[in-house]
This record gives structure tokens, sequence and C-alpha cells, in this order.
């Protein structure tokens, strides 16, 4: 009796933290191919319709938003379809095949915000937290750069803010991916500083 009431505060102790630690795995691999997938579609795009550093950007609706992919990215990826997110918003929601989608909206950049889950993407943006239910990242021109893509011009890229100098800082984007009012975009800049990986002081549980 003594031996099985051992395995089982061991088991209690352990089993909460190999489920996180899977999770946690899940969603290091759903990044990284989406990175990888996006990184490539661009990279293709880009053969066909030139630096993506020169792509039109700063559209203002949704019809915008779908010439935009389908003008530079359909053609690379593999969707179930699009969708607009609401009447009066600029977003415009992609489904990818794998399970997972992700929104553009198109301003000085374009912005991507990517969903592990398709049905995260339906939320209110007051029921969304940058870092955990989706993470950004973004296309920017040359003019842009340094205030949207964080000293990136053109291909696919984690979104930071400012200069490269920000994106090299890891205190900078771990104190930014904390806080959602500063700019919780940068957790994804985060992820990738750290190789992918999801280290122990990230701020968000999954």
């Amino acid at each position: 009796m003594i031996t099985i009431g051992i395995i089982g505060i061991v088991a209690a102790l352990t089993i909460p933290t190999l489920i996180a630690n899977h999770r946690k795995k899940i969603v290091e691999n759903k990044l990284k191919k989406f990175y990888t997938t996006m990184s490539q579609a661009v990279l293709m795009s880009e053969i066909d319709n030139g630096p993506s550093s020169e792509w039109t950007t700063n559209y203002d609706n949704n019809k915008d938003s779908i010439i935009f992919y389908n003008t530079y990215l359909a053609k690379y990826l593999s969707s179930l379809g699009t969708q607009k997110v609401a009447a009066g918003s600029s977003d415009v929601t992609i489904y990818l095949s794998d399970g997972t989608a992700f929104r553009i909206y198109n301003g000085s950049c374009a912005d991507i915000e990517f969903y592990l889950d398709q049905t995260k993407s339906f939320k209110t943006s007051d029921k969304r937290t940058a870092g955990k239910d989706y993470f950004s990242f973004r296309i920017c021109n040359a003019s842009n750069k340094n205030y949207y893509g964080g000293g990136k011009e053109g291909g696919f890229n984690t979104t930071c803010n400012g200069k490269l100098s920000n994106r090299m800082d890891r205190d900078y984007l771990l104190e930014h991916c904390k806080n959602p009012f500063i700019d919780g975009n940068t957790c994804s800049a985060l992820i990738e500083y750290d190789g992918w990986e999801i280290k122990k002081d990230y701020p968000y549980r999954f």
C-alpha cells in the first residue's frame, strides 16, 4: 500500500509536467512548420512577383487583403479557403489544410497572425492574447523595416518593432512579450531568438 501511495504521489507530480511539456512541444513544432512554410511560399512568390520588399501593401479593406493573398501567396500554399473576419474589418482569414489558420491585415506592412487552432481565429480581439492564442509575423517593405519590421525588409519575419538591435536583445523581447499592452506581438520574435524553443521564462503556459 505504501508503494502504491508513493507511485501515486510521483505520478501526480510528474504527469502535469509531462502534459505541459507535450503541449509546449506541439506549439513549437507548429510555429516552426508555419514559419518554414510561409518563408518558402514567399521565396517562390518572389520568383514570379519580384522582391517581397517591393510588394504592394497598405490596403484598407477585405477585398484588397484578399487581392494581396491571391496575388502573392495563394498559389504557393495549401489552403482550404478564405473568409472575411467581419464587416468593417480589413482582416482576412486563410484556413490551411493542416488545421491551422492565419489572418492578414495590410497596413504599412502585411501583418500576419498565426493561429495554432482554426477555432481561435473566430475570437474577437479582446479575447485573444498575442503569444498565446496567436503569433505575429510581418512582410515589410524597405520604407517600414526599421519601424514595423525589426530591421528586416522583405521576406517572412517575426514581428518586432524598431531596429535590428531590438530583435537581437532578448531582454527587450521578453519584456515586451510579457505585456500585451506594450507589444505582445514580439512573442514570436522571442521564440525565434531562442531557436524556436519556448523557454521556462516564457510568460504564457499552454
